[in-house]
């Protein structure tokens, strides 16, 4: 669950918290090499092995372009959107080759950013080209070692991602991608949605789908 979620939602934090059957929580800084790490060992250890990553915690920018890019926001959004996939990326791969897996799966939620330039600021639009090229390596250099890597880059979402910068948020950049978005007529993407996509990723009935970019965005850039 990425940090917007839990700033807007802890009520469902709060349910969640108490561990049942079939999973648990836990609270991970996804930006602290350690704590990483620690969460790959702590899930190992639960359940036996891990067979599964999906990275979606991600983090928007204020839609501006690099000109007028605050260090701090782009050193943040990178840190969220690339290093730490990366770095997940990396413990688990370790693990999924230590246990000798034949058909661990990586899923990574990209976004039409990960392609276009036109969705979202520079520090976003770099941060999921970025992880495009992630998945492109990781799914060339395991392909024959049991690990599959794809993306996902879903469209216009309804999540609260973007609420989050409500204030000093470039209207520029805003707008640009609202009238897009207007101009297509799309309808948004639902988290329910983007999820039964990873599930199937994640699955065997997806065992010769590795390397793929796949867009969920309802038509948006069919226009383009």
């Amino acid at each position: 669950m990425s940090w917007t979620a839990l700033y807007h939602n802890s009520s469902l934090i709060s349910e969640l918290g108490t561990s049942r059957e079939g999973y648990s929580t836990v609270e991970c800084d996804i930006t602290k090499p350690d704590a990483v790490k620690a969460l790959i060992d702590q899930t190992v250890k639960t359940y036996g092995q891990l067979d599964v990553l999906i990275n979606n915690a991600g983090r928007m920018d204020r839609f501006d372009p690099v000109a007028d890019v605050d260090q701090a926001l782009w050193d943040g959004v990178l840190a969220v959107n690339l290093t730490a996939p990366y770095m997940l990326t990396k413990f688990a791969i370790q693990h999924f080759l230590q246990r000798q897996a034949t058909n661990a799966a990586i899923v990574n939620v990209g976004s039409l950013s990960s392609k276009c330039g036109f969705t979202a600021g520079a520090a976003y639009t770099a941060s999921k080209h970025g992880l495009l090229g992630l998945t492109a390596n990781t799914a060339a250099f395991y392909k024959n070692k049991g690990i599959r890597c794809n993306l996902i880059m879903p469209g216009g979402m309804s999540t609260n991602i973007v609420s989050a910068f409500a204030q000093g948020i470039n209207n520029e950049g805003k707008e640009l991608v609202h009238n897009s978005m207007v101009a297509m007529q799309a309808p948004l993407c639902t988290t329910q949605e983007v999820a039964k996509l990873c599930i199937f990723l994640a699955s065997d009935e997806a065992a010769s789908i590795n390397g793929a970019t796949i867009t969920a965005d309802k038509g948006w850039s069919s226009m383009y």
